[in-house]
């Protein structure tokens, strides 16, 4: 559509003088549009007149607008539901119509977050005619995030195309959030060691992403205790990346007492701050401690004199602290006799700060016979008092008494009930003319010793020994091997007894229980084995009767005879 038929628009001129190629002057367009060189050279007597065509398309030349794009949002910061609008400053159009593309994008949860791709939230258009500044429609944002706007003209011959930049700060509005926070934790009622979590709605941020502080306050020995000042006990952080339900990491709680959670989220620039009530129920929760205690004595033998201690397990604390009472009961001449009231032969406390074992305080025993420990775990509103059993074997230690059995050996005969289990009614070692009735004994705490019957034919079964036929520990039966007045015993040929030999044991149902003779020992009194009282180890049968030199001085034996042997 070129045409060279009017007036220029510039010109210029130069002289040519040979084949050489010339460079016009400058030229400056100020209307936007299509433009064609035509060059004119007039002829004369020695050349010939050339005027170039029109239009030609290498002399063309496309002049075009260069617009330029200045955008400020009305409001930075504005409150979900207000509307907003763009200012959007044009230059540059030299009066070129021109169509300027709003769009405005959003909601973003974080102003690092926004792109100017996918779907925008509004768009509109500004028809303009002149450089100025324009107004685009108000939009209202109704969700709390970050929006941005951007403008854009479209490219044509005559205008160059302009985009605004994303996510400028002059571009951006944030609606604010007003956060709420609602919690519940995991458990209102835990034991030590326990794990809990707490659940945490957050509402009123709509897609703001915003950090959630949490504290762990605790422990409190009562409700009315609860703060939430000083140090917490534990603390953490999540993000809320919108309105929804969040789950705080898991905290164990080693010890009893009351805990409270608090959240807080801090005032920022898109969003107001919020906390929870301190102490609120929905955020306590309640340690209780229900502690077991298990014991053992250090000795479940010893000879008088000795000293033993409790070892004490506790479990079910955590680390909470406790006292606990020890007390010690005795003596006694038999299990059966065994009680835990009146005045205790020993009471102490040890303190525990938590789970573990402890030993409690030595204790010396003085006399013969069967002692108990008891413990008492002191309860307080947060924790369990426990009592353990009363005369637990495992609590229960005997101060062995000796077994004299001789003459001038003095001990009170000290029948017993059967109880349960193969009681024993004879014992006989046929190889050593052996043949004696049993009866079942216990302590003669008087003197110190096993009460053998003050018959000398008769043998006495120490009742809170094993049974025949038991699996494991000492049947344990004891005889007089003479008198000063009645002669010979029913064991006088126990020390005659020699490995191999059989020992018959006939029980009150007329079962018989066969043993055989392992060994034959000569031993001082003081120095009588400790485990012929036992009720573990092997089973095997312990017989044992008084013998060795008789010490005049003292008018008795000086040592016993002990036989053992094993089920044949």
């Amino acid at each position: 559509d070129a045409k060279c038929d009017a007036a220029p628009i510039f010109t210029a001129s130069y002289d040519a003088s040979g084949p050489l190629t010339f460079v016009t002057p400058p030229a400056t367009f100020a209307v936007p549009g299509w433009y064609a060189y035509q060059e004119v050279v007039p002829g004369d007597d020695d050349n010939i007149g050339l005027t170039t065509p029109c239009g030609v398309k290498s002399e063309l030349v496309q002049v075009q607008a260069a617009p330029t794009l200045q955008t400020t949002v009305s409001s930075a910061v504005v409150a979900p539901g207000t509307s907003i609008v763009d200012h959007v400053a044009v230059a540059g159009l030299v009066g070129q119509p021109v169509t300027i593309s709003a769009a405005l994008y959003g909601p973003f949860p974080t102003a690092a977050a926004i792109v100017c791709t996918g779907t925008p939230v509004w768009t509109g258009s500004l028809a303009v005619t002149a450089d100025g500044t324009y107004d685009t429609e108000p939009v209202a944002l109704a969700t709390p995030g970050y929006y941005t706007y951007q403008e854009s003209i479209p490219a044509s011959d005559l205008v160059r195309g302009v985009t605004s930049s994303c996510s400028d700060t002059a571009e951006t509005s944030v609606a604010t959030g007003t956060p709420a926070v609602v919690t519940q934790v995991s458990a209102q009622d835990a034991a030590p060691g326990d794990t809990i979590t707490d659940t945490v709605a957050v509402s009123g941020i709509g897609v703001l992403e915003l950090p959630v502080s949490v504290q762990l306050y605790g422990p409190f020995a009562s409700l009315a205790e609860i703060r939430c000042d000083g140090t917490p006990l534990w603390t953490g952080t999540f993000t809320a990346k919108g309105e929804g339900e969040y789950a705080t990491e898991g905290v164990k709680l080693t010890a009893a007492g009351y805990y409270t959670y608090r959240e807080s989220i801090a005032a920022g620039q898109g969003n107001a701050a919020a906390q929870t009530t301190c102490a609120d129920a929905a955020e306590t929760t309640f340690v209780h401690a229900t502690p077991a205690v298990e014991t053992v004595v250090s000795n479940a033998v010893v000879r008088p004199g000795s000293s033993i201690v409790d070892r004490i397990k506790v479990t079910g604390l955590g680390t909470t602290a406790a006292t606990i009472g020890v007390e010690l009961y005795g003596p006694f001449a038999s299990r059966g006799a065994i009680s835990c009231s009146g005045t205790p032969v020993y009471s102490g406390k040890v303190t525990t700060k938590g789970d573990g074992t402890l030993t409690s305080a030595p204790v010396k025993l003085r006399g013969v016979g069967f002692y108990t420990f008891r413990e008492k775990l002191v309860g307080s509103p947060l924790v369990d008092a426990v009592t353990t059993d009363c005369a637990d074997v495992a609590e229960t230690s005997l101060a062995a008494p000796l077994i004299i059995t001789g003459r001038g050996d003095v001990a009170t005969e000290t029948a017993v009930g059967a109880g349960a289990g193969a009681v024993p009614k004879h014992v006989r070692i046929a190889s050593r003319g052996i043949d004696a009735s049993v009866t079942p004994v216990g302590i003669d705490m008087a003197h110190g010793v096993l009460g053998v019957p003050e018959d000398i034919q008769r043998t006495g079964w120490w009742k809170d020994g094993q049974a025949p036929g038991a699996t494991a520990g000492a049947v344990l039966i004891a005889g007089h091997v003479d008198s000063a007045k009645a002669g010979a015993g029913a064991f006088f040929r126990l020390a005659q007894a020699r490995r191999g030999d059989i020992v018959e044991v006939t029980a009150a149902d007329g079962k018989t229980f066969r043993y055989r003779v392992t060994s034959t020992r000569r031993m001082l009194k003081a120095d009588l084995p400790l485990d012929v009282w036992s009720q573990t180890g092997p089973a095997r049968l312990v017989l044992v009767t008084c013998g060795g030199p008789f010490d005049s001085s003292i008018g008795r034996y000086r040592d016993n005879i002990v036989v053992t042997a094993v089920p044949a």
